[in-house]
């Protein structure tokens, strides 16, 4: 989920099922991100992102939990120090050094910058109010940045072929 969202593991372990609203594709963070209070609204645009709510809510049915989380442990909340046991011994296990849990957002963001969302878009969902804080988050490589500009001319080459048609 916080490869889809960019959500910090605060916000999941705080999500709740009244922020997801499937009818409008939408996470919204009601009271803004844990960590500064800003808005958050992340749409639901993947079709991982989709397949993963379903299987949390067929989880949901088959173990309900009376806070509406969206993510639990047999239930009850996720406890923070088992999650980060677990977090630990699953990334030595996949033989990686020098990675954190957040550092998924950073990499969920540089995905959305590299497909060619607005940074005004992608600020709304990640919850940064300046552009700066935004940027750290980015790591594009040379390779992303060649896609977004072959993304935009193929964008600008369709707009004018459309003008020409109108015109025509």
């Amino acid at each position: 989920m916080a490869w889809e969202t960019a959500l910090s593991r605060s916000d999941l372990f705080n999500l709740t099922w009244g922020e997801i609203d499937l009818r409008e594709g939408i996470i919204e963070l009601r009271n803004g991100r844990a960590k500064t209070g800003k808005p958050q609204a992340v749409p639901i645009f993947t079709p991982e992102l989709k397949a993963l709510i379903s299987d949390l809510q067929a989880e949901r049915r088959r173990v309900p939990n009376v806070d509406g989380l969206v993510f639990t442990m047999d239930g009850q909340p996720i406890d923070k120090l088992k999650f980060e046991y677990h977090f630990r011994a699953a990334r030595k296990a996949a033989g990686i050094k020098n990675f954190t849990f957040h550092d998924l957002r950073h990499c969920c963001i540089t995905r959305w910058a590299a497909a060619g969302i607005p940074t005004a878009a992608a600020m709304l969902a990640a919850g940064h109010s300046s552009v700066a804080s935004h940027k750290r988050y980015q790591n594009l490589t040379k390779s992303d940045l060649k896609t977004a500009f072959k993304v935009f001319t193929a964008r600008s080459q369709e707009k004018s072929e459309m003008q020409e048609s109108a015109a025509s």
